[in-house]
């Protein structure tokens, strides 16, 4: 192989590599637009609401096609075992009578049948209004399904986070531990310090690890989830991005309560289920009136309309069907009475919805003014802390200090850190639960 042939073929294989998709590496640091994307396209609840979407607009057009003349083809043969017969005779003369057979007991028909509906009682009108609300139903089902889906991506995503920047926190204060207790080491080899402090020390240091590992676990259970909603094999590292304070957040109940009626999947379905309902009540009501139909049919047969000749022959017929149903026992009006009651549930669902609606709104709204005002506190608790850890460890270095003092004051800005990340997270989640309260996604 030449070198010439060698440096096509690598760059043949680099054109080739780079035109194909790109695959998730593992490990590989994803956004929460990017992990929303791949769960948008690969989670299976989507993917089936999508078929049922489908579904539905092959059901309006299927509807939809009963207004059309319909066109068929029916073919048929019947044997009969005695046919008719005709005798003729003259009365008074020596002429023996003569009989006409009428056919030869075999029946051949082939027939082309065109038909329309006149009027079906507003069947047709009813059945192909329901399926296009059963259409908008699937619609809204699927936009539905992918905001609550993109709204569990958000919270896997935040956990994730929160776990992840917790065992940074813990991994900084056990490094800066490590190092006190190295140094306290020494000293107490010295005979400059008691071995205590390194024993309380080391443990803080174990504490401190199990702690990490405590992080570990709930990062671990975060990432799984994400991959089960994404589809992805391999396993992916969310990327550090703050959490979005959404608009929503700063309106009133009363404009939140107005959102949630214009975005809740839910209420959208109840909304034309009691559509649904209406024309379900007209559908039970067309077997009250007559159908009409118009039909026209080309047939060829035998013996076809003459039966004298009993030949092959073309002819054609044309009319109107009358179809009406006049005694059911009052099926029709139970019926009527059964669809009706739906449309009242309809309504007594949709109230007690929107009051619970109401009061998730009013709890969450709550828990955000809480937590918006607990984080202002830990801010400034952080701070003090900071200081507090600073003054300690330069006193500690001094030997005024106890080792005591050091790991209560790093403990004190430990617990400030993680909660106000955890803090920070939970705004951040429970903005993502009054997202999907409202049906809109955070």
């Amino acid at each position: 192989m030449t070198h010439s042939f060698r440096v096509l073929l690598l760059f043949a294989i680099l054109a080739i590599l780079s035109a194909s998709p790109r695959a998730i590496a593992q490990g590989e640091h994803l956004s929460l637009d990017a992990l929303k994307a791949l769960a948008e396209r690969n989670y299976e609840t989507v993917k089936l609401n999508r078929l049922a979407t489908e579904q539905a607009r092959l059901s309006v057009e299927s509807a939809e096609a009963g207004r059309l003349p319909k066109l068929d083809l029916t073919a048929s043969y019947a044997h009969i075992s005695e046919s008719g017969k005709i005798e003729l005779s003259i009365p008074g003369l020596p002429i023996p009578a003569k009989t006409i057979a009428l056919g030869d007991g075999n029946v051949w028909e082939t027939a082309l049948t065109a038909s329309v509906p006149l009027f079906t009682g507003f069947r047709l009108d009813a059945g192909i209004a329901m399926q296009r609300e059963q259409r908008s139903m699937a619609d809204i089902t699927l936009s539905g399904s992918i905001v609550e889906l993109r709204n569990q991506v958000t919270r896997l995503f935040h956990l994730a986070q929160l776990a992840m920047r917790s065992g940074d926190i813990l991994d900084a204060q056990r490094l800066l531990l490590t190092d006190n207790l190295a140094a306290r080491k020494s000293l107490v080899e010295q005979g400059q310090a008691l071995a205590i402090d390194t024993l309380q020390l080391a443990t803080r240091i174990l504490q401190l690890a199990v702690d990490r590992g405590a992080a570990d676990v709930q990062r671990d259970r975060a990432i799984l989830g994400l991959m089960e909603l994404t589809g992805l094999r391999e396993r992916c590292t969310p990327a550090d991005e703050a959490p979005v304070a959404p608009d929503f957040i700063d309106a009133t109940e009363a404009d939140l309560f107005r959102t949630a009626i214009a975005n809740r999947a839910d209420l959208k379905s109840l909304a034309v289920s009691r559509i649904l309902a209406g024309h379900a009540v007209t559908l039970a009501k067309a077997p009250l009136y007559p159908s009409l139909f118009a039909q026209a049919s080309y047939k060829v047969g035998r013996p076809g309309v003459d039966q004298f000749r009993n030949e092959w022959m073309d002819y054609y017929t044309a009319g109107v069907r009358l179809e009406w149903n006049l005694w059911s026992w009052n099926a029709d009006g139970k019926n009527i009475e059964r669809q009706q009651i739906e449309m009242q549930r309809a309504d007594l669902r949709q109230s007690q919805l929107e009051t619970r609606i109401r009061t998730a709104i009013s709890q969450l709204a709550n828990d955000i003014a809480q937590k918006r005002a607990t984080l202002r506190l830990l801010e400034a608790q952080l701070r003090l802390e900071r200081e507090k850890q600073l003054l300690v460890q330069a006193r500690y270095k001094e030997g005024v200090a106890t080792s005591t003092d050091l790991i209560d004051a790093e403990t004190s800005l430990t617990t400030a850190l993680l909660r106000l990340q955890q803090t920070r997270i939970e705004l951040a989640l429970t903005a993502t639960e009054l997202a999907t309260t409202l049906g809109i996604e955070h």
